[in-house]
């Protein structure tokens, strides 16, 4: 039975794994595309590099805030779901005693 609620557990981590991974992708692609229009408009019309590089560095913090965020809730998701179920494992066997 444990072991059935384990594989049980890594699949659900691994779905919320692939959740969390699809966020990080669509913000890098959203900000990376921020990025990179700048670029070009700034390649098209040499004057906007001015407002360019300030549009870059902010899209590029808001890369790495994002990464952190997902990071750090997909930690967070990850680590009490593995608690939780080490409590219910640790519960049913002092119910057994």
């Amino acid at each position: 039975k444990f072991l059935v609620d384990y594989f049980i557990m890594s699949i659900i981590n691994c779905f919320a794994g692939c959740v969390f991974g699809v966020a990080s992708m669509i913000g890098l692609l959203f900000l990376g595309g921020i990025g990179v229009a700048s670029v070009f408009g700034a390649m098209a019309f040499p004057p906007f590099v001015v407002v360019a590089g300030p549009i870059i560095f902010l899209a590029l913090l808001a890369i790495i805030m994002l990464m952190g965020l997902v990071g750090a809730i997909s930690a967070v998701f990850m680590q009490s779901t593995w608690v939780l179920f080490y409590q219910q494992l640790t519960e049913e066997n002092h119910g057994q005693q």
